[in-house]
C-alpha cells in the first residue's frame, strides 16, 4: 500500500475499504502542511474543498465584529471538515491535511453507496457538537461550560491515575476560553477555584479530575 493510501485508510470516511478503492481515490488528493498556530490559507481553487486531518489538530472559529474569537470545533486526525463554512480555520499543532474539490468529492460519493451513508453519520456528528457550543453559550454559565468541557475532555482521552482522572489538556486557556465562549482570564481564575475546591487539580500538561461527582453536577 502506497503512502497516500495509508493515510486514507487512517480517515473515518474510508476506513476498511478495499485498497484497490483506496488507490483510486488517492489519486484526487493533495496534501499541504501547517506550522503551530498558523492560519491555514487555501489556494483559490480549493475554496470549495473538502479537507481531511492527518496529523495534528485543527480549530475551526469565527470572529465577530469587534475581534472576539468563538471555536466552534477542534478536529483531530481522521477527521474532516467543508471549505464551505468560511470559518478560520487554524493550525493548534504541526499539522497536515489532505485535499480533495468538491468535484472529485462527488464523483466518489457516486461511486460507493457506503460513502454517503458514512458521510452522514460525521456530519452529524459535527452539527451535534456545533449545537452543543451555541447551547452552553447561550442556556449555561462559565462555570457549567468549563465543567462540560471537561468531562468530555475527560470521556475522549481521560485515563485513570492515582488521583484521579488525568486528563491532558493540550490547548492555552485562550483555546479553552474560545471553546466555551469566554475570556482567558475567567477561564483561568475559574480552573484555579475549580482546584482550590478539591474538584481539580492542575500541572503544566494535565488536568486531574479528584471529584467526578462535584464536576458533574457543576455541568448540569
Amino acid at each position: 500500500m502506497f503512502l497516500a493510501e495509508v493515510v486514507l485508510s487512517k480517515f473515518r470516511l474510508f476506513r476498511g475499504l478495499p485498497e484497490e478503492e483506496l488507490a483510486r481515490y488517492a489519486r484526487f488528493f493533495t496534501h499541504r502542511q501547517f506550522g503551530r498556530r498558523e492560519q491555514m490559507t487555501f489556494p483559490e481553487e480549493c475554496t470549495d474543498a473538502v479537507f481531511f486531518v492527518s496529523r495534528g489538530r485543527v480549530k475551526i472559529s469565527y470572529f465577530s465584529e469587534d475581534g472576539k474569537e468563538f471555536t466552534v470545533i477542534i478536529l483531530g486526525p481522521g477527521e474532516m471538515y467543508s471549505r464551505h463554512s468560511e470559518g478560520t480555520v487554524t493550525a493548534l499543532e504541526d499539522t497536515e491535511i489532505w485535499l480533495v474539490s468538491m468535484t472529485d468529492f462527488r464523483r466518489m460519493l457516486a461511486e460507493n453507496p457506503q460513502l454517503p451513508l458514512r458521510l452522514i453519520r460525521i456530519l452529524g456528528g459535527i452539527l451535534r457538537e456545533t449545537n452543543n457550543a451555541i447551547q452552553n453559550l447561550v442556556f449555561r454559565g462559565v462555570s457549567s461550560r468549563l465543567a462540560r468541557f471537561l468531562l468530555r475532555q475527560a470521556a475522549e482521552r481521560g485515563k485513570e491515575g492515582p488521583e484521579g482522572m488525568v486528563v491532558p489538556l493540550a490547548l492555552t486557556h485562550e483555546d479553552v476560553a474560545n471553546l466555551i465562549g469566554s475570556s482567558r482570564q475567567t477561564v483561568t481564575s475559574t480552573l484555579r477555584r475549580f482546584e482550590q475546591n478539591g474538584i481539580i487539580s492542575l500541572n503544566r500538561k494535565n488536568v486531574i479530575i479528584k471529584d467526578w461527582e462535584r464536576l458533574q453536577e457543576l455541568a448540569t
